[in-house]
């Protein structure tokens, strides 16, 4: 039965207090963990993962995330919550879904990564006699100081004990499971070339011989032993011969083994790209026959506070009809009715998982406090909206994925991931997509915040960038905190995000760029980026609210010119009338500075909220909108006007 997790804490009489785990992990003992009861009742439960500062039971394995999964009582047993782990918690083969839960039992088969977890209740628990046993030491021997075949074969057995009661079983690892094998098998062009050098110096032997025995006839002189010498000579030249003969072939075979090596590797290659054009064409078709017009009903399934003021929402569809998958890098568009507030408001929220996740929607919201210039002013009124009001169960209004910044996955060009504070949200979904896909496209991640108190999603970009050789993860803090946060563990660098920093680390500047962040560190990079030669075309940055980056407005057009009358822009609904002046950056931006109340949204040309008919004249976009809007209207958020226009607002 699936549940969500109830952080009401048990009485822990109500708890069993004889349960426990036996942690199985490849090629290593399998260990004994005794369950405190009253931690089992408790909130917070116990958690398994790798990282000893911040889980229960300690569970070294690569496999394991360094947060993996959680324990807890339950109403008949105990129940297990996924906490987003990269390889999944698995009950009787069924993954769980990210911080979904699952009540368990001691026949149940319970995997975390590829760690063997067996539950064991009542009776069953190991008794006193085992409580004695020792985790032997293993000395590695004197040729395996350096870190040798023989030290990598031995693994000393690290155990984490939760309470006084906590014991462990030894056992031998069973080499068939220890994931290693016994022996290499060479490839064929490697036995190839050991059988051809074996027959070539064979070969040279047996020329070698024929000339000593040549000189030996001569020597001895006499017709039956120059008769004698002659026949073994020939026999040696014959051997010579054929051995050099079969060096040759082997040889042969040799190098078209390593042809056909590398044949293979390129066919894999091709097959990949094939598979991934079709998985990219399979998921556009669904999303295509998925994706809807309009609002639709979502309900915040889990609620989750990840430190920096971040809390993210998981989002499942209120109908329980399929989610249209996305494309990494898209947003999502919330209609919001919030107490106090006379009109709808619309906000657009970056989704922050890959669409491997896209059954469950994610989106990372930052409580925005007053500038810091400015405490008077108030707070941000959705993203507090969010925090304070929004809780699991509720029902939302949300428009179908879209945007234009999203990473283009039939590609398998190099790609740069740049993201300040919660501008980490899209790209982060750019990162979470290349790893779920296997892909190995060279990917170099970029994340700036203040210091230690701002960075967030620690453990899973370190769990990524580990788990991948092609990801490289750069961490910045411009203000480290003295004593706290430590250089080369939670940052790498005590600096911003910049194109300066970029020249120390990149190879070359032929990358794809993907930027999201505060408006400053936005508006530098893509400025620096430009100066360094990156072409326009592989400069892509995302914008919410007003514009991060300066918008270059484009040459008028040849019906405009110089001695022509300024334009105007009509408001009808609201009777005014108004000069067009180029300080404004566009339409909207003129409405609201003459009192003329227009809805808005994204402000970057996305959401549609602010569309407007056009009831005479024309508009100029600044830059094109992420959907056409129908004849006869126009986005004022991104549009200026061409010559006098009138609107209906």
């Amino acid at each position: 039965m699936n549940a969500q997790a109830d952080e009401t804490p048990q009485d822990p009489d109500a708890v069993a207090s004889d349960w426990g785990v036996f942690v199985r992990t490849t090629g290593a003992a399998r260990q004994w963990f005794a369950l405190d009861a009253g931690q089992l009742a408790s909130a917070e439960g116990i958690v398994l993962g790798r990282r000893e500062s911040s889980c229960h039971i300690v569970v070294s394995d690569p496999s394991i995330s360094r947060s993996h999964c959680r324990l807890r009582g339950a109403a008949e047993g105990l129940s297990i919550l996924d906490l987003q782990s990269r390889n999944g918690t698995f009950v009787n083969e069924r993954r769980l879904a990210a911080y979904e839960s699952e009540d368990i039992r001691p026949d149940d088969r319970i995997e975390i990564g590829s760690v063997v977890i067996e539950l064991v209740a009542g009776e069953s628990a190991p008794g006193p006699a085992r409580e004695t046993a020792e985790v032997p030491t293993v000395e590695p021997p004197d040729d395996a100081a350096d870190g040798s075949a023989a030290d990598q074969d031995e693994e000393i057995v690290e155990v984490s004990e939760i309470d006084e009661g906590t014991t462990v079983e030894t056992e031998t690892p069973d080499p068939a499971q220890s994931g290693r094998r016994a022996d290499v098998t060479p490839s064929p062009a490697k036995a190839g070339a050991g059988l051809s050098a074996s027959w070539e110096i064979l070969g040279k032997i047996l020329i070698a011989a024929s000339v000593v025995a040549a000189a030996l006839a001569l020597t001895l002189g006499g017709h039956q032993a120059s008769t004698a010498a002659a026949q073994f000579l020939s026999a040696l030249v014959f051997l010579a011969i054929a051995t050099q003969a079969v060096a040759a072939g082997l040889d042969a075979w040799r190098r078209q083994a390593a042809v056909n090596n590398l044949r293979e590797v390129e066919l894999d290659k091709l097959r990949q790209e094939i598979r991934l054009t079709a998985e990219n064409a399979r998921l556009a078709k669904e999303k295509a026959a998925a994706s809807w017009v309009g609002v639709r009903k979502y309900r915040v399934e889990h609620k989750e506070d990840e430190g920096g003021g971040i809390c993210s929402f998981y989002l499942v569809p209120h109908d329980g009809k399929p989610n249209p998958p996305f494309e990494p890098g898209q947003y999502l568009t919330f209609h919001l009715r919030i107490p106090d507030q006379e009109k709808q408001i619309v906000r657009c929220y970056s989704l922050s998982d890959g669409p491997a996740a896209a059954e469950r929607y994610r989106v990372s919201v930052k409580r925005l406090a007053p500038p810091p210039g400015n405490p008077e002013a108030p707070p941000g009124l959705v993203s507090n909206y969010f925090h304070d009001h929004v809780n699991e169960g509720d029902i939302l209004d949300v428009k179908s994925p879209s945007g234009k910044f999203f990473l283009d996955q039939t590609r398998h060009s190099p790609v740069v991931l740049i993201g300040g504070g919660v501008g980490l949200t899209p790209v982060l979904s750019m990162l979470n997509a290349i790893a779920a896909s296997g892909s190995t496209r060279e990917t170099w991640f970029f994340y700036g915040v203040r210091n230690g108190d701002d960075h967030v999603m620690r453990d899973h970009l370190e769990c990524v960038a580990s788990d991948h050789e092609n990801v490289r993860l750069h961490v910045c803090y411009s203000d480290p905190r003295d004593g706290i946060d430590r250089p080369g563990d939670d940052y790498h660098h005590g600096e911003r995000v910049s194109v300066e920093l970029f020249k120390r680390l990149l190879p070359s500047n032929n990358y794809d760029f993907y930027v999201c962040g505060p408006p400053p560190m936005m508006e530098s990079i893509v400025h620096d980026l430009s100066s360094w030669g990156v072409p326009d075309d592989h400069v892509h940055f995302e914008t919410f609210g007003p514009a991060s980056v300066k918008k270059t407005k484009s040459a008028p057009p040849a019906s405009t010119t110089a001695d022509k009358a300024p334009a105007t822009v009509t408001f009808s609904k609201s009777g005014k009338s108004i000069p067009w002046s180029d300080q404004h950056e566009a339409i909207l931006e003129l409405a609201e500075a003459n009192g003329v109340v227009m809805d808005s949204g994204c402000r970057a040309g996305n959401c549609g909220s602010c569309l407007t008919a056009v009831k005479a004249g024309r508009v100029r976009y600044l830059e094109e909108p992420g959907a056409q809007p129908d004849e006869g209207t126009c986005l004022t958020c991104i549009s200026v006007p061409d010559g006098d226009i009138v609107l209906e607002a």
